[in-house]
């Protein structure tokens, strides 16, 4: 009974349930200075905060040194829009401003009413522009892409 209550107040998502996945690994993997251009583009432009901002070491279980011993450093960061919808994101190495950024476009793509032109006007060309450079360094070297140690 709780249960079929707690399913039937939770919000409807109007993505599908892999797309936050994607948006999140386009935006990890995007370059700072473009986010930072298309999030200075946006109108209206987001008013934010940031409520979490955290460079530091994996812990306990999540530790898993690598190959090399080191302990990954990982940036993590939680934003709040003026409307209250928040947004995350946790990327590998020590970039707060790369990492506020993400939030922020989390944040955003969470909002039906902007999900289709952020997806539009953000994601998709930078998901292209890296299927591209990874296209590239295919051709230049076959192997580069497949793990092959030269």
């Amino acid at each position: 009974m709780v249960e079929k209550r707690l399913a039937a107040s939770a919000p409807r998502m109007h993505y599908q349930a892999g797309e936050r996945r994607r948006w999140m690994r386009v935006l990890a993997g995007s370059n700072v200075e473009e986010l930072s251009s298309d999030l200075r583009a946006l109108r209206p432009r987001p008013v934010y905060e940031v409520v979490c901002l955290q460079v530091g070491t994996l812990s306990g279980a999540d530790r898993g040194a690598s190959s090399k011993g080191r302990i990954p450093e990982v940036t993590r960061c939680v934003v709040r829009l003026a409307n209250g919808m928040t947004g995350t994101a946790c990327l590998s190495g020590s970039r707060p401003g790369h990492a506020e950024l993400a939030a922020v476009f989390d944040a955003l793509l969470k909002i039906p009413e902007r999900y289709d032109e952020l997806m539009a006007t953000v994601i998709v060309p930078i998901e292209s522009m890296t299927e591209a450079s990874y296209n590239d360094v295919a051709r230049v070297d076959p192997g580069a892409n497949q793990g092959v140690m030269p």
